[in-house]
Parts: structure tokens; sequence; C-alpha cells
């Protein structure tokens, strides 16, 4: 295992110069997918990778559980203005996303649109924890899992199915790339029981379930994700064999489209996709069976 340092966000957010100097606003650049996918490709095209990223913040999955979002921030994005529920036990009505209405919507019809266009497309996936604390205040949340409250399991599941649905759906429309990761459900703000219980048990139970999926693709976990899953017994990491002289874009780039079975890629920052310099490792993260698991079963 390797240790990481975070460089920064996991989520791609919109650099202010692309507002300035071009047609796209305010919240139009979250809603629309025009917009969506335009920016994007500028945003691609700004920092010379090799990806179009979508979306642009972490609130769209908890937006279609119910999070009443306000878009219109450009200083800080996206941001919570009124939670969906005020209580840890109504966090078992969590609903199933509905795929074909609100922004949701617009990001899947951008990673379509993107794809067509002949564009490598990544979407962003947020994890558990970064989810719920959009959607109860997370005094709360940490609350519960202090009392241990049993209805923070099954909303944790119902968050789970959906984390999985929204990312088959990506897949659907043609994205090669699942970035994931969890920042409010990392192991240093949780702690390590808790984590093996809830943040990094719901994690193994996703990832699993997407690299069973038919449509090859690759998931890369934010280094924080990955080496807390380590840590904890989830998972075992392994260097891949690679050209030394290449940069991690031009690494990335082969191993993407290679396309035969769905790899999960980790220990690393996503932004370093766009590095120019000569790739570090990389770090294949190979899934502990069940039995070996105890916390996962």
């Amino acid at each position: 295992m390797t240790n990481f340092k975070c460089p920064g966000s996991h989520s791609e957010w919109i650099p202010p110069e692309l507002l300035s100097n071009t047609e796209y606003r305010f919240p139009q650049a979250h809603t629309d997918m025009t917009m969506l996918a335009g920016l994007s490709q500028e945003i691609k095209n700004l920092k010379n990778d090799i990806v179009c990223k979508l979306p642009f913040c972490l609130t769209v999955e908890a937006e279609a559980m119910g999070a009443d979002i306000n878009l219109d921030d450009k200083k800080h994005g996206p941001r919570v203005r009124q939670y969906a529920f005020s209580q840890i036990e109504e966090i078992e009505n969590i609903p199933k996303i509905n795929f074909h209405q609100g922004r949701i919507k617009a990001v899947l019809d951008s990673v379509e649109y993107l794809t067509r266009q002949n564009e490598t497309v990544a979407l962003n996936i947020e994890g558990p924890f970064t989810i719920l604390s959009s959607l109860v205040e997370p005094k709360i949340i940490y609350h519960a899992i202090r009392k241990k409250n049993k209805s923070i399991v099954p909303g944790l599941e119902r968050i789970e199915e959906n984390i999985i649905d929204y990312a088959l759906q990506g897949l659907q429309k043609g994205a090669k790339i699942l970035s994931y990761a969890d920042p409010v459900g990392g192991i240093d703000i949780i702690g390590p029981k808790m984590y093996q219980h809830h943040s990094g048990r719901v994690t193994y139970n996703i990832l699993k379930k997407l690299t069973d999926t038919p449509r090859p693709a690759v998931i890369h976990l934010c280094g924080k994700s990955s080496t807390a899953l380590e840590k904890t017994g989830f998972s075992l990491s392994f260097p891949m064999d690679r050209d030394e002289n290449q940069t991690y874009k031009e690494a990335f780039f082969n191993l993407i489209n290679e396309g035969k079975r769905t790899r999960i890629i980790g220990h690393s920052c996503f932004h370093q996709i766009a590095w120019k310099k000569r790739a570090p490792k990389i770090w294949e993260i190979r899934l502990n069976s069940p039995d070996k698991n105890s916390a996962s079963k």
C-alpha cells in the first residue's frame, strides 16, 4: 500500500474565466445539457486533458434523492439550501432516483452527447456519506452513528442502490470512466471502526457490483478512498506494468482503450490525468472476497 496526500477537490469545478469569457451562465451551466457538454469540453481543452468530466459539483445525486440545492452560487458552487430530512429515521424513505427528470437527466444526456462526439467521458460519482450529508444535517448523522441508530443502515442501503443505478446509467450512456470519491465519509473523519461498518462497507458493495458489469470501464478511486479500503481489509493493491517513460495521461489513456474488463485504479488523484510529467505508479485495486473480510458481510 502507498501513502496518499490529497492534492485538492474530487469535483470538477468550473473555472471562473470560462464563465467570464464565454456565453455560459449560472445556473444554466449546471442544468442545461448543451451547456454541461460544452463546458466539459472547454475545461478539457483548457487543462490539456484527454477526458471530459461531468458533473461540476457534489450535489447531483443528493438533489435527485430530495435535497433542495441552491445552484446560483458562482463563488462556492451548488450548495444545500434545505435538507430533505430532519431526522435520521426518515432516511429509510429515500426515494429511488428517477433518471428521466431533473439535473441528473441533463448530466446523463450530456454523457451520451459527448460520447457521440467521440469524447472520452468520465462520470464523477459521490460516495454514500457525501450524498447523505446533503440529505440530512451532518451532526444528526454522526449522532446517529455514535448512538448506533439502526435506521442508518437501511438508509445507506437505499443510497447504495441509487449510486449503483446511476453509475450503470452513466456506463450505458457511454462513459468509459467512473471517478469515485466519498470525502465526507473518509476514514479520517468517521474513524476506522465506523468506516468498516458504514462508509467502507457500502463502497465495497458498490465497487463489487460495478466490477461485475458486462460493459468494460475504468473505476478511478480517490486515493483517500482506495487507501482507506486497503487499511480496513476491503481490498489489496498492485502496481501495474507500464512504460515508465509515459506520462500519467498516456498510461491512463492506454488503460481506458484496453477495454477488456472493468478495472479499479486508486492511490492517486484523478486530476493527475492532465499532468504532462512522467507517470507515478499506477495501482490496480482488487477487492477482497467477503469471506476474507468480515466487515463486508
